[in-house]
Order: structure tokens, then sequence, then C-alpha cells
């Protein structure tokens, strides 16, 4: 299965749904950037990793690593429909001042200019 990784803000985070006794999920949708198109992509935990949402909340900036699944379910009509799920398997937080680049040369403060004698060329 193949993974992916996205990074965007937190949007919405919804509650956790329990649809079976053994069976627990946690949706969120993160809000994207594409190319100056904003999307808002519906992603889902499940089972132990629904906790993985806990440390966030809307507005965080989170790198989100994922696979995609899929499967058909037939309706009670016989018409077939498709599902696309977004499994989260890791959230990680981002720090927005460590994600943009440092554009300012740095200080060196007072370090001397080394004199021509001490030049190995």
């Amino acid at each position: 299965m193949n993974s992916f990784e996205i990074t965007g803000k937190i949007y919405a985070i919804f509650d956790t749904q329990q649809p079976t006794e053994t069976f627990q999920k946690r949706e969120f949708v993160l809000e994207i950037d594409d190319n100056g198109y904003i999307q808002h992509v519906k992603f889902q935990t499940v089972q132990q990793r629904c906790e993985l949402l806990d440390q966030f909340q809307p507005g965080d900036t989170v790198k989100v690593r994922f696979s995609l699944s899929g499967r058909p379910y037939t309706r009670p009509d016989g018409e077939v429909i498709f599902f696309t799920n977004l499994k989260v398997w890791d959230i990680q937080p981002v720090d927005a001042a460590a994600s943009e680049p440092n554009l300012e040369p740095p200080d060196f403060g007072d370090i001397p200019a080394p004199d021509e004698d001490d030049l190995p060329f």
C-alpha cells in the first residue's frame, strides 16, 4: 500500500464515532493550499489512532501521513457505489517558524577576518 504525506491547517475535528462495538473512527478536515486554491479534504483515523487528534485544534498546522483505501458497496437496489478513505497513520505538528526558511544571513558577531598569513593557500 502506498503512503502519502501532506501539510495543511486543521479546519475541523469531529467527535469519535463508534459504529460497532469493536470499531471506532474519527474524522477531521485539513485545509490545503493547492497553488492558491484552498481545498478542504476529509481524513479518517481509526481505532487507537483516533487519539492522535486529541493534541490538536482547528488552526494548527500539521503534517499528515496517510494511505488510500477504497471499497465497493452494493445498495439494496443493486446499484454499486464506491467509497474512498484517506486513512491517517501519523499526524505531527509543524512549527510555523521552523517551516519558513531563514533568509537573514547569520550573525557571526566580532569574529576577526583571518590574516593573509593564516590562510592555507
